[in-house]
């Protein structure tokens, strides 16, 4: 295991890595909140056993002319675990220099938190949970763990290329194409306004102190319950409702600012998984995610019931109708043209209001589940968050994640821009659109 297939990085992972900037890192983040008796040393063991099934998440891009490969690195020595005692600013990672995983963990009340950072370049958010999914199994079994659960195939990081996407005829790919391009002709050439607007940090600018920036709200399982009740009442999945209501508590934001109109666009970008059939089960942490682009006016957002369902259409059309795909054929497209891809990732106007991305259930075995070690020692994952990146003009980024059946939205914030104040009426304007919806 110490070579990767196919090397050279993916038109998604050249995006990724080329949109990288001091001044909006592309890292992301998870915290695991773990009650119980902790042992850093099996931990970090756990780690070093796990990662050679994951090998983008040791290897750094190395850069030749316009050819981007990865390079794997001899150990993994330089992935440490060690405890933080204070919760101070985070280095972002240099993937050229540097591996794309730093953990590290920090004692609190009533237990341990440890958390995961990762360069969005050598994984997507299930990537990066299946990593962690493998470190607990690690943690609380033997040595021979990975042999026994059929170890993630490093050959299959050949698919992260195609992105494991489902063949199709040529006719119905062209077919669906098309209808996915004529689509996006209303899009061509809008302006989308960021949540506030703001004088863009420069490139070599860092994160404001003590980044990342965020908050947290977990709805509890009857809330939880309530709001997939509604979804099968609305005949919506649970992902439209918290586009829907995302949307309005951005719009009712922003509508006590003075730069606001009614007439002004918002876009969402969206994460959309392309894995095909059961790839994820046994592939290692990589990029196999296209994205979308859901948009619209403040006008439009106020009939929250037609928005409702325009958000499902638009989503349901994203898989039918090969929007996805557009959007890795387009990449694909730009690493062909010299400097295509440096133009499109340039930051001279805002491209999506937010993102936000929608992981499931990760670490469902873990949900309320229980780690124990060889000496039967009990660990329970009491939690978990993502915190999402964000880009050049989106000043706040959303992740939702479902953990012990219990509804998790966490918000990232550009802390240059926002106030925690503010943060949290969005935060506050969030909630509240499920609470009404679902009373």
């Amino acid at each position: 295991m110490n070579t990767i297939i196919s090397p050279q990085l993916s038109h998604i992972e050249t995006y990724l890595y080329r949109d990288n900037r001091p001044s909006h890192p592309l890292d992301f983040f998870v915290q695991l909140e773990l009650e119980g008796d902790f042992c850093p040393e099996r931990f970090q063991a756990a780690i070093g056993r796990t990662l050679p099934f994951h090998p983008l998440l040791q290897a750094r891009v190395s850069e030749a002319g316009r050819q981007l490969k990865w390079c794997l690195r001899d150990s993994a020595a330089e992935i440490s675990f060690q405890e933080q005692a204070d919760s101070g600013t985070v280095a972002a990672i240099n993937i050229q220099q540097n591996a794309g995983l730093k953990c590290w963990f920090s004692r609190s009340q009533p237990g341990t938190v440890v958390t995961f950072q990762f360069h969005h370049a050598a994984t997507d958010g299930l990537g990066a949970f299946g990593f962690i999914e493998d470190v607990l199994r690690c943690y609380s079994s033997d040595e021979t763990c990975l042999e026994k659960w059929e170890p993630r195939s490093v050959s299959r990081l050949k698919e992260r290329h195609w992105c494991g996407y489902e063949k199709d005829s040529i006719l119905s790919m062209v077919r669906r194409q098309a209808k996915a391009l004529y689509a996006s002709r209303e899009f061509s050439g809008r302006e989308f306004v960021p949540v506030k607007q703001h004088q863009l940090a420069t490139g070599d600018d860092a994160p404001a102190d003590s980044y990342p920036h965020f908050l947290s709200h977990q709805f509890s399982q009857e809330e939880t319950q309530a709001m997939d009740a509604l979804a099968r009442r609305l005949s919506v999945s649970r992902n439209t409702l918290l586009l829907r209501n995302a949307f309005v508590a951005v719009d009712q934001f922003r509508q006590n600012l003075d730069e606001y109109s009614a007439n002004d666009w918002m876009r969402i970008a969206v994460p959309g998984n392309v894995r095909f059939g059961k790839t994820n089960d046994n592939i290692p942490a990589a990029n196999l995610f296209s994205m979308t682009f859901p948009a619209f006016s403040g006008l439009q957002i106020s009939d929250h019931t037609a928005l409702l369902q325009q958000i499902q259409q638009n989503m349901t059309a994203s898989r039918r109708d090969y929007y996805l795909p557009t959007f890795l054929l387009a990449l694909k497209a730009m690493t062909k043209i010299p400097g295509a891809m440096e133009r499109t990732v340039k930051a001279n106007k805002c491209m999506a209001t937010f993102l936000l991305t929608n992981v499931g259930c990760p670490l469902q075995d873990f949900s309320s589940a229980t780690c124990r070690d060889s000496t039967q020692h009990l660990l329970v994952v009491a939690n978990v968050q993502l915190i999402p990146p964000m880009r050049p003009f989106q000043t706040i980024s959303l992740a939702v994640m479902e953990h012990n059946q219990r509804q998790n939205v966490t918000m990232s914030y550009d802390a240059r821009v926002h106030s925690q104040d503010e943060v949290q009426q969005m935060m506050n304007n969030l909630v509240q659109q499920f609470l009404l919806a679902t009373d």
